[in-house]
């Protein structure tokens, strides 16, 4: 009888205590009282004090019941959430685009000084040889490869060099080809002759996809050289052959305004104006303007603006490229009153009111710089004025 009670005992203390070990008390004692009537919260709060169960009086907030008791003793807590505000989540996006935008600076400078390390220019001829094996479509390292022999003074291999460039670079890549074209032009204007000149001019003409601009190019370096009559003559050309474009009536111009040669630029004017489409008459007029104020004589150029806003008024375009202008001349002779008197005329214009803020507020910031506070009154009496004539409309 003594075993058995025994045996009893010990599997009594085994299944109480592999029961209620992993559960906390508050579990326990729900799971005793679940058979129960189950009493109101308020009335185990009056009936149960904080001293009878011992719990100090603390400022936090009593731990919810039914929570999980871990094997250790120490009860989990949860982590209080915290909301960012606007304020702080703008703060930290600000700081990670900073660090990003700092990284990728960094980047930046270690691949640009690497391509530095690796696209040194090499210093003998074979190496130039790898380079443009390696990128035969840019015409740099060729014009590279032709500067190297040049250097040297051996020019045949140099022009030996242009030929190799042309038939290696592919015919899709017309930019690049033009280059070489132009490099090839080059050589032979400084050491060659005028044949050689002619001849590589005429070939480059013949292949390049905008032969207007080898054109103008021929022309500069025989500004360059003071060559004059060349340059005259190649001028011509430009506008027989492409005589519907504005720039090639515009660079004959300007060789007429450097040569002072005034007897012939009516003619001239009226032959660009006869072959020229009328859409672009207007246009071709003011770039004579501003050529004329640039190189020439600035008088002339306003007669020819004041005729063309006498005509067109409403060009707001015009008007701005005339205050360019005048505002050009005025830095270089400190003479602001032909600026004024331009402001004035187009802001007593019926333009719209986006034209009109556009005109005032130019006014406004050139008598800022080069006015007094009376003129800056008086701006901003006549835009008071503009506004009052809208309203009242």
């Amino acid at each position: 009888v003594s075993t058995q009670s025994t045996w009893g005992h010990f599997l009594s203390v085994y299944f109480f205590s592999f029961y209620t070990f992993p559960f906390s008390f508050s579990q326990m004692s729900t799971a005793k009282r679940s058979k129960v009537k189950t009493v109101p919260k308020r009335a185990i709060k009056q009936k149960v004090s904080k001293k009878e169960i011992l719990i100090p009086e603390t400022d936090s907030k009593p731990e919810p019941k039914g929570l999980f008791v871990p094997f250790d003793g120490e009860p989990e807590t949860e982590l209080p959430v915290v909301k960012k505000t606007k304020k702080a989540k703008a703060e930290f996006l600000s700081e990670r685009k900073r660090k990003k935008l700092e990284a990728q600076k960094e980047e930046a400078t270690e691949q640009y000084e690497q391509g530095r390390q690796r696209n040194a220019a090499p210093t003998t001829a074979e190496g130039f040889r790898m380079l443009v094996v390696s990128n035969p479509n840019c015409s740099y390292y060729w014009c590279q490869f032709m500067a190297f022999y040049v250097e040297q003074g051996q020019l045949e291999k140099a022009r030996q060099i242009v030929d190799q460039a042309l038939a290696t670079i592919n015919c899709r890549e017309e930019p690049e080809l033009f280059n070489v074209w132009i490099a090839s032009l080059n050589l032979e204007y400084q050491f060659g002759t005028e044949e050689s000149v002619k001849m590589v001019f005429a070939k480059a003409s013949a292949r390049v996809h905008a032969p207007a601009q080898l054109y103008d190019h021929l022309i500069k370096l025989h500004v360059s050289r003071e060559k004059w009559a060349q340059a005259f003559e190649a001028s011509r050309q430009l506008c027989n052959k492409f005589g519907g474009e504005l720039k090639s009536w515009t660079t004959h111009y300007r060789l007429l305004v450097q040569r002072g040669k005034r007897d012939t630029m009516k003619a001239f004017c009226a032959s660009a104006l006869s072959r020229l489409p009328k859409d672009k008459h207007i246009q071709l007029l003011s770039q004579f303007a501003c050529i004329e104020m640039k190189e020439g004589n600035p008088s002339h150029s306003r007669t020819v603006f004041d005729g063309l806003v006498a005509k067109h008024p409403k060009r707001t375009d015009v008007w701005s490229l005339y205050l360019d202008m005048e505002m050009l001349d005025a830095q270089k002779t400190s003479n602001y009153s032909h600026t004024r008197s331009v402001f004035d005329r187009v802001t007593t214009l019926r333009l719209s009111p986006k034209s009109m803020q556009t005109f005032l507020t130019r006014y406004m910031a050139f008598e800022k710089e080069f006015g007094t506070q009376q003129t800056q009154d008086a701006v901003h009496k006549r835009a008071l004025k503009y506004v009052e004539h809208k309203c009242a409309i």
